[in-house]
């Protein structure tokens, strides 16, 4: 029997075309990606079927994220930005316990997406397993730099 925790994931993991959660994940009309997830309480939010984004992630959500068929975390906060949180070092070996790959593209807030995260982000999309869940501290940061890489 899957923990709470567990079955939130996987709930928000579902990805269907039917049903009112569904978004296409790029809005055309708008020229940009959207984020569609059927819990708005999720602890993350799905972009599609191999790609979703986070908030800042803690090591003891790792085995979870794993069992929602996570099978790469994306770390795109940098150390150190907020004093209490986990650095990525701690994530990543929770990560490695739990038999997911990882990746550290830190991008910063004071300065934004670089052409560097950029060409990164296309290198680990097409090097890691999916499907991927990035972070960073809400999110956003992660979704626009996948949205540009993907693009």
């Amino acid at each position: 029997m899957l923990s709470h925790l567990a079955q939130r994931y996987i709930r928000c993991c579902k990805y269907t075309k039917s049903g009112p959660a569904f978004r296409p994940p790029h809005d055309a009309k708008r020229g940009h990606m959207t984020m569609s997830t059927p819990d708005q309480n999720a602890l993350f939010k799905t972009i599609n079927d191999d790609f979703a984004v986070a908030g800042q992630l803690d090591p003891g959500q790792i085995p979870a994220i794993a069992e929602a068929g996570f099978k790469t975390v994306i770390c795109n906060r940098p150390d150190g930005e907020a004093p209490a949180e986990p650095q990525f070092d701690a994530i990543s070996a929770a990560a490695s316990a739990a038999g997911l790959e990882t990746r550290y593209i830190p991008v910063s807030n004071q300065v934004g997406l670089t052409p560097e995260n950029v060409t990164e982000m296309k290198v680990a999309l097409a090097e890691l397993p999916g499907p991927v869940l990035a972070y960073c501290r809400s999110g956003a940061r992660s979704a626009k730099l996948y949205e540009i890489a993907a693009g």
